[in-house]
């Protein structure tokens, strides 16, 4: 399958000619002729659909944005393109689009009025398209070469590194003449390539050999089946500025976008479910032990204080373990104290007590005897005391 489906209007009695073609630009079908209701029988599948417009109805300038910004650049191109156009701009409609990172932008306007009437016609032949350009920027640059189109009442021209531009039943020899002077020379254009179709030869056959004699060659091309595959093609490669934008932006059918993805956005739904569930049934399984244990602390307060009341039982217990501490803590004053009165009351000039530590109901004495005799006196004197468990840990002869 195709996919372009590209319908150029020929005038305004939607006259077109159409072609598919594939991703590459490459035509898989020739170039037919017809009304606008022949191409949208011959539109088969879901191809992207690109019509272009008249380069006729549409006027392309250059311009510096002082801004990316969208929403600002909206504002300002009416004001920008005011005093290069004869028409009011409340009438025309703008698209922009940036060449490269710099601040240079193609800025194409058309009557609000003719697209919108195109657009209506398409919808009502149930063509809907994806892109909307002015076959105008369909021609390539060619280095040194100033390109031509000629068909019947219109020659397209474009000057490399320039915007194209349509001319009306005006002479090949008279549009060279208008071309400026500083493109004329041997770097920018000395040559001419020219493209017709049918009515386009037998319109400018006569000019032809005119011509070449006031450049350095004159290359000739004709189309039987015209202009449209070279159009199209180069617009797919590099696209113009596109009019499906901003008020004119197609509805987006999303129901057709969400179609591929169905089945996982239906999965990704279900797990999304199924995991919120989970933590409800969760919260509610805490909710109810959280209940349970504070009926069991509520009874419990009930039977030890006889009140109901959690914040009442709680400062009732820190009080008590506050008590309990203040009487552990005068309880162990009164033992050491007992303790050093007992040892005090054996020691002799015999016996030098050198250091005393106690912690945690432990006390390590270091004492000092002229012999092992005395030491073993001292320590039978004192493990008579039924508050002390005597051990010697160690003895320096």
């Amino acid at each position: 399958m195709s996919e372009y489906f590209v319908i150029r209007l020929i005038n305004d009695k939607f006259y077109s000619s159409w072609i598919k073609i594939d991703k590459k630009g490459h035509y898989t079908q020739e170039a037919k002729f017809g009304n606008l209701s022949d191409a949208a029988n011959d539109l088969e599948g879901k191809p992207k659909i690109i019509i272009l417009i008249p380069g006729s109805k549409v006027s392309i300038n250059i311009a510096a944005l002082p801004t990316r910004n969208n929403n600002n650049i909206i504002k300002m191109l009416p004001f920008l393109i005011e005093e290069n156009t004869a028409d009011d701009t409340n009438n025309l409609f703008f698209t922009h689009k940036f060449l490269g990172k710099g601040n240079d932008a193609v800025i194409a306007s058309i009557s609000k009025n003719y697209l919108n009437r195109i657009i209506l016609k398409l919808n009502e032949l149930n063509i809907y398209p994806t892109y909307i350009y002015s076959d105008s920027q369909g021609i390539t640059d060619i280095p040194g070469h100033l390109t031509l189109i000629a068909e019947k009442d219109f020659t397209y021209g474009k000057i490399p590194g320039e915007q194209p531009f349509v001319i009306e039943n005006l002479k090949l020899i008279d549009i060279w003449n208008m071309i400026p002077k500083k493109y004329k020379s041997e770097d920018l254009i000395n040559n001419i390539i020219l493209y017709t179709d049918e009515s386009g030869f037998n319109r400018c056959k006569d000019e032809i050999n005119e011509l070449r004699e006031k450049v350095k060659s004159v290359n000739f091309l004709k189309f039987k089946k015209g202009l449209l595959p070279g159009l199209a093609s180069s617009l797919i490669k590099n696209p113009g500025n596109n009019f499906l934008t901003g008020e004119f932006m197609p509805e987006t059918n999303w129901i057709e976008l969400l179609r591929p993805w169905k089945i996982p956005i239906s999965l990704t739904l279900l797990l999304f479910i199924t995991n919120i569930f989970g933590n409800f049934i969760e919260m509610n399984r805490l909710k109810f032990e959280n209940i349970g244990l504070v009926n069991q602390i509520n009874n419990q307060c009930v039977e030890i204080f006889n009140s109901p009341n959690i914040s009442t039982c709680e400062t009732m217990i820190n009080q008590q373990l506050s008590t309990t501490s203040s009487r552990l803590d005068s309880i162990g004053e009164s033992l050491f104290l007992e303790i050093i009165n007992a040892i005090s009351f054996h020691i002799d000039q015999n016996i030098s007590l050198e250091s005393i530590i106690y912690r945690d109901n432990t006390m390590n004495l270091r004492v000092t005897t002229s012999d092992i005799a005395t030491l073993d006196a001292f320590t039978t004197s004192i493990q008579g005391y039924e508050r002390l468990s005597i051990t010697i840990q160690s003895t320096n002869q």
